[in-house]
């Protein structure tokens, strides 16, 4: 008895040095973010050399090639290189930023250079905590932890430190991406910064938004402030604010209604109003100036089709006939620079299991909401994921406590082990799979149809508000709408049952003739009718205000009427781990050779709606792979071997769902 005493003090004690010896780990990990945080970098003034000599201090133990490089005199950029044992094989490069925005000290808690722990709380409060010294420093601390455990890279690993991404990255990334020196790296896909998430999961990016800042001018004649009259200046500019303010609020009921990101929208803010007659005491108040201006932040997402909200600007916004004009201060569009995030796409396969493997999970991958360095690579043609492994944490970039929880910290380093791992450690493209789509739910059809009424006249005279007219600035605007949402499906990254589908199926108008039309008639009734496919995830609300406020508005003469209208958003089977029978199928298929892709919401309708509607779960599945869709085409055809394979899939389903024991007798069980 005395021995295994003995032997349980040994071992207690054994525990107890362990202990010591992780938390002494942890602490001098901390430490050493503590230490970059502390350096000043903050615009305009960044102290550059000294961020750079700290880094080289922490990858000479390392072992890490380092060289630096100054594109721009006094704007080093720091570039470390982690030797691969196969050179030959393309690199990878994890970047980040060494600058930080300016701070107001007196709206802190702690001051924001002195990288204060709360041992309460365990928040490290510093500017740069999020944005982004955290990821400079994880990348070299989870190289430390894989050289501790023996781990030796197939590919090079390039880890980059540049300046000047918080005014614009022109000095630093963008150079560097745009060199010939880059060029001879052979780099194959580009880490970068990402956001914070509220949640469990972590964001990625696969894109950003561009931005069009945007100054709107307007003219008129001057007149007393007493005085009402048409054309003033101040009128035709709040004319224009008042449509660009219904243009937001309907981008805005679509975040607001889940299920689209921020990055998915365009935003547009008003930044600066200009306008009045200056006195001595500030303005003349019974003066109705002759000019008045505003200025937009807009930003674009890549799927936008930017020709049509820049027609939408013209005719709309800023038309001439309101003596309008506008400019841009910055027009950019990025619409081609995006990087799959999907299974045509190797590195997204294997960041999302790295991150699985580490603990985490990936939320939907997204277009970022505003600019990273990300987007100088994808320019130069690199693929490149914005990534920051902070969960369960506010978004606090360039706001006042900005802040990352100790464990937080740690527990990305953790990650970035494993992505760093994954990725060095891969040999070459997987081979290609079968890959089955399953629906989880239906768009839902609205049947419209558009009236418009105005007077009648000779087809010789032009005149406004000629039913024609009404119609055609309808649909024109309906058909930009439907180029958005077509654009969102042509760049890849959402399904045809994520868009709302709209398509005209007739036009009724004119005045009819023995021989056809009156051709020299313009008739005061003109209607068309549209098939339009309605989403669960989109606001049918925002939808119909735009119908009735853009589509149909009666200011123009315009009516609708629905010969049908049917929303499905409750409708929904859950397709992920709180049913249990989407694991079952998803495993089945697994088993039997196949796997199944991203669950979908189906583009059209099924028998399957309506025991959705009776509350229960039902899925939309069919075992064909490699096999073009021709669902009411010509030449419809199913290969023998397909068909034949489809059979073994269902003998696996079947099998898995028949031997299924449900713990739960609820209806979501069904």
């Amino acid at each position: 008895m005395a021995m295994m005493n003995l032997l349980l003090l040994l071992l207690l004690a054994v525990l107890h040095l362990c202990l010591l010896s992780a938390v002494a780990g942890d602490d001098a990990i901390v430490s050493r973010f503590q230490e970059y945080l502390r350096i000043n970098t903050v615009q305009p003034n960044p102290d550059y050399y000294k961020a750079v000599d700290f880094i080289i201090s922490q990858a000479k133990p390392l072992s890490l090639e380092s060289q630096t490089i100054e594109l721009v005199k006094g704007k080093p950029l720091l570039l470390l290189k982690w030797l691969g044992s196969d050179p030959t094989l393309p690199a990878f490069l994890l970047n980040s930023h060494t600058d930080v925005v300016p701070f107001e000290e007196s709206k802190w808690t702690h001051h924001p250079l002195q990288a204060h722990v709360d041992h309460t709380t365990g928040n490290i409060y510093a500017r740069g905590s999020q944005d982004m010294k955290c990821v400079g420093m994880q990348y070299l601390e989870a190289i430390r932890k894989l050289q501790s455990s023996g781990f030796h890279p197939l590919r090079s690993v390039y880890l980059s430190f540049v300046p000047d991404e918080e005014i614009g990255g022109h000095d630093g990334a963008e150079k560097f991406a745009e060199s010939d020196f880059f060029k001879t790296l052979n780099i194959a896909v580009v880490l970068d910064e990402g956001l914070p998430s509220p949640s469990e999961s972590y964001r990625v990016f696969y894109g950003e938004r561009s931005p069009w800042w945007l100054v709107i001018k307007a003219k008129g004649p001057p007149g007393h402030g007493a005085k009402l009259y048409d054309n003033s200046a101040m009128e035709n500019l709040l004319k224009s604010i008042e449509s660009i303010r219904r243009f937001r609020a309907s981008q805005f009921d679509l975040l607001k209604a889940g299920g689209t990101a921020e990055g998915d929208v365009v935003n547009i803010n008003m930044v600066f109003l200009k306008a009045g007659t200056p006195s001595p005491t500030g303005f003349v108040m019974n003066l109705q100036p002759s000019e008045a201006e505003a200025g937009f932040d807009i930003r674009i997402p890549p799927s936008v089709d930017a020709e049509a909200l820049e027609r939408r600007l013209v005719e709309e916004w800023a038309p001439a006939s309101r003596n309008m004009s506008f400019e841009f201060k910055q027009k950019l569009t990025g619409k081609k620079f995006l990087t799959a995030a999907d299974d045509s796409n190797p590195w997204w396969g294997l960041l999302e299991n790295a991150v699985k493997e580490a603990g985490g999970r990936t939320s939907k991958p997204e277009i970022f909401p505003a600019s990273t360095d990300a987007r100088y690579f994808r320019k130069a043609g690199v693929p490149a994921f914005g990534f920051s492994p902070i969960s369960n944490t506010p978004s606090l970039l360039h706001d006042h406590n900005e802040y990352l929880g100790k464990a937080e910290y740690l527990k990305g380093i953790d990650v970035y082990v494993s992505i760093i791992k994954a990725y060095a450690s891969y040999e070459s493209l997987p081979s290609p799979s079968e890959s089955y789509r399953v629906f989880y739910g239906e768009r839902s059809p609205w049947w419209l149809v558009i009236k418009a009424k105005g007077p009648p006249g000779h087809g010789a005279k032009l005149y406004d508000n000629s039913a024609m007219e009404n119609l055609l600035k309808s649909i024109e605007s309906i058909r930009r709408f439907r180029a958005s949402q077509f654009d969102l499906l042509k760049a890849g990254g959402t399904a045809e049952g994520d868009v709302v589908n709209i398509n005209m199926v007739f036009l009724k108008a004119g005045t009819p003739s023995p021989t056809g039309f009156v051709m020299n008639l313009q008739p005061s009734e003109a209607e068309a009718g549209f098939d339009i496919r309605i989403p669960p995830s989109v606001d049918a609300e925002a939808l119909e205000r735009r119908l009735v406020e853009e589509w149909a508005p009666a200011s123009r003469n315009m009516s609708f009427e629905f010969k049908q209208k049917l929303t499905g958003k409750k409708f929904l089977t859950a397709a992920d781990d709180s049913n249990p029978w989407w694991g079952l199928l998803e495993n089945a298929v697994k088993e039997a050779g196949g796997r199944t892709s991203k669950p979908e919401i189906f583009p059209a309708s099924t028998d399957a709606r309506y025991f959705r509607k009776a509350g229960v779960p039902a899925f939309g599945f069919s075992p064909i792979s490699n096999t073009p869709s021709l669902l009411h085409d010509h030449n419809e055809y199913l290969g023998k071997a397909e068909y034949l394979k489809g059979i073994d899939v269902y003998v696996s389903i079947i099998k898995a769902y028949a031997s299924y024991e449900s713990k739960s007798d609820s209806r979501d069980e069904l």
